[in-house]
């Protein structure tokens, strides 16, 4: 388990409020294993075809794996996502439990480019610690679980609350994972954060400290 204060949990202080329930999507499931499975062949035929022709395929075939391996180790880690009291528990297979206070993280979600059944979701804190997860896309974000609209509702209500009590320094840090999840393509503003973080009430003092910043 990583040992700092965004990634311990007391489990005895802080009681379950939500936990992640899946759901199966046959097309998105079967296309996000063609995927993975797509990835790992194309590897291994670089490896062992195309490098016997040429070494300078080697070029292509370290990238590609490392990145294929990569998202298999995205599409493997995940075991469980539960809401506590006091913030998001994580259950991995690589990382153990990973927690992260109310307050101090973002999650986003985005498809993977020119795919459409499958999503990438980010979780982030302002440790400038990201954990990136892969899931057979349910037509909404977080979309793969039966229970998204009540985790987002639950995630904007505390993390809400949670601002109240955060100084300016920690206000500015989420304001700034919050902004990085929103992205303008010609004028048209795509919000990829899963759920809604209100910074109107401190918005005058956070523009008032990044611009002093510059």
């Amino acid at each position: 388990m990583l040992q700092n204060k965004f990634n311990v949990l007391d489990s005895e202080n802080s009681s379950i409020i939500w936990k992640g329930k899946r759901k199966f999507y046959l097309i998105a499931t079967l296309f996000y294993l063609i995927y993975l499975i797509f990835g790992i062949f194309i590897s291994c035929f670089f490896w062992t075809g195309l490098l016997q022709k040429s070494f300078w395929y080697i070029l292509i075939a370290i990238p590609l794996t490392l990145f294929s391996l990569y998202e298999v180790y995205k599409a493997l880690n995940f075991k469980a996502m539960l809401l506590t009291q006091n913030g998001l528990l994580l259950k991995t297979l690589f990382n153990g439990d990973v927690f992260y206070p109310y307050g101090y993280f973002t999650a986003g979600s985005s498809l993977a480019i020119g795919i459409k059944y499958f999503e990438r979701v980010s979780v982030d804190n302002t440790n400038h610690s990201k954990m990136e997860f892969l899931f057979p896309y349910g037509y909404d974000s977080l979309g793969s679980f039966k229970n998204n609209q009540e985790f987002k509702a639950l995630c904007t209500k505390h993390t809400n609350q949670a601002l109240e009590s955060l100084n300016l320094q920690e206000k500015v840090n989420l304001y700034k994972l919050y902004q990085s999840n929103i992205e303008c393509i010609f004028d048209e503003e795509r919000n990829h954060n899963i759920f809604t973080i209100d910074f109107s009430p401190y918005q005058a003092e956070i523009d008032t400290y990044l611009k002093d910043k510059q």
